[in-house]
């Protein structure tokens, strides 16, 4: 501790100086009250959801980039033009009551129909842009363009290039839930508005299109309870194609260096205590094991990509005297919520156990909590690449021999070594070393 007493008057004074600068530096700064995004535009769970279903709307189209490149080509050949450009703007959900607003009079609107539900929606297509393709249907091109209703003539003409663009934008939409035809065309939103009736709300998806130079753009309102109806279930085998193929397209971008393939041929539940008791020489029974290396070399086995809890590869194990391959058999979806219940309810009805809720607390319920060991066979770096391109029939050498020790793995980490074992009768690894220990 300094003696102040011993301190000079100028010694005195920097040091004051100097405590004011770190003591009050805070206090002497102009302070401002961060505003974390105040003026955001509200977005309901519902808004999200109807988004997500535009994809399956499109089914020919894995990116939005693919169906406007479409569009602009086929506007390119219709108009005759190499001047056209097309661009997202954005999506809102727009309750009906508010429908009159949004569209201008007069206007073009083309009324669709989305077989096989009741609910149609329009395509609007901005006025000033409708006369500038009418003349390049027609073979004109004039600088100015006039802003006023069209004539019957002019809208047979834009209902032309209307089929054309639909035809693009909804190819296949047949094979699937939803066949979209254009019913009608209207100049006025008065007259499409007792069609709307039953619905509440549309989403509005708004594109930006220029053609030699002039701008304007295409607006459809499609009705919610449509979108709402296109959803798969979430183990539809659609699904996992979508995936596969956004997959495929974006390998290049996409980098996981610690990607693995895990062959798993058993598994036991056990609890934590007994999981944190492991020690080398202590067996573990297993509730399933699909290989026998000490009295065959052929079984089956689960193929894991990482955790693996989204789905998996069922495959058939075969040793050609020098190692294991394995050849893939089928492939199976799943989500963790299942796989989870699952084991659950396989628990519950192994043991019997019955729970009283009012008997119940929070430590013995979490150390009763089972883990899954797992028994791997072999564990293999792969590509996405690799991945992506796996099909039924593919043939994986494991690189790995019968004399080798198995794997146990809990939660997707490797904890230990050990070798197969009979113990009064079940099976069981015993371990011949464990992680840490």
């Amino acid at each position: 501790m300094t003696d102040t007493s011993k301190i000079t008057p100028s010694r005195r004074a920097a040091d004051s100086t100097m405590l004011l600068t770190q003591n009050d530096l805070l206090s002497m700064c102009s302070w401002k009250k961060v505003e974390f995004f105040p003026n955001l535009p509200k977005v309901s769970r519902q808004e999200a959801q109807l988004f997500k279903s535009l994809e399956w709307l499109f089914p020919a189209f894995a990116e939005p980039f693919e169906m406007l490149e479409a569009i602009a080509q086929t506007l390119k050949n219709c108009l005759q033009s190499e001047d056209v450009q097309l661009t997202f703007d954005y999506f809102q959900v727009v309750p009906v009551s508010a429908l009159p607003s949004c569209v201008a009079e007069p206007t073009f609107l083309a009324v669709l129909s989305f077989r096989p539900y009741q609910p149609r929606g329009f395509w609007e297509i901005e006025l000033g842009f409708a006369h500038k393709a009418v003349e390049l249907l027609l073979g004109a091109n004039s600088e100015s363009v006039e802003i006023r209703a069209l004539t019957e003539l002019e809208e047979g003409i834009l209902q032309f290039l209307a089929l054309q663009v639909l035809r693009t934008m909804f190819v296949n939409a047949g094979a699937g839930k939803v066949h979209v035809r254009l019913d009608n065309i209207f100049s006025s939103s008065k007259a499409v508005m007792p069609l709307m009736a039953s619905e509440t709300h549309m989403v509005l998806m708004s594109l930006s299109a220029s053609v030699d130079g002039h701008k304007g753009c295409f607006r459809f309102f499609i009705p919610a309870t449509v979108l709402s109806k296109l959803q798969p279930h979430a183990d539809a085998p659609v699904r996992a194609y979508r995936m596969q193929q956004n997959l495929i397209r974006a390998k290049d971008r996409l980098a996981l260096p610690n990607l693995s393939l895990r062959v798993e041929i058993g598994h036991a539940e056990i609890p934590k205590a007994e999981y944190e008791g492991l020690r080398p020489g202590a067996t573990v029974l297993l509730d399933k094991l699909t290989l026998r290396p000490d009295k065959r070399a052929d079984g089956s086995a689960e193929l894991r990509i990482g955790a693996g809890f989204s789905g998996h590869l069922d495959c058939q194990l075969g040793f050609d005297g020098r190692g294991y391959k394995a050849e893939v058999e089928k492939i199976t979806l799943g989500t963790v919520s299942e796989s989870l219940d699952h084991n659950l309810s396989d628990r519950g009805k192994r043991k019997g156990e019955i729970m009283d809720p009012n008997q119940l607390s929070a430590a013995p319920l979490l150390s009763d909590v089972p883990l899954r060991l797992v028994v791997e066979l072999a564990r293999i770096p792969v590509t996405i690449e690799e991945v992506v391109e796996m099909k039924v029939g593919h043939v994986i050498d494991l690189g790995r021999l019968a004399s080798d020790p198995l794997n146990l793995v809990v939660n997707g980490k490797t904890v230990g070594q050990g070798e197969l074992v009979e113990f009064d009768g079940q099976l069981g690894i015993r371990l011949i070393a464990v992680e840490g220990s």
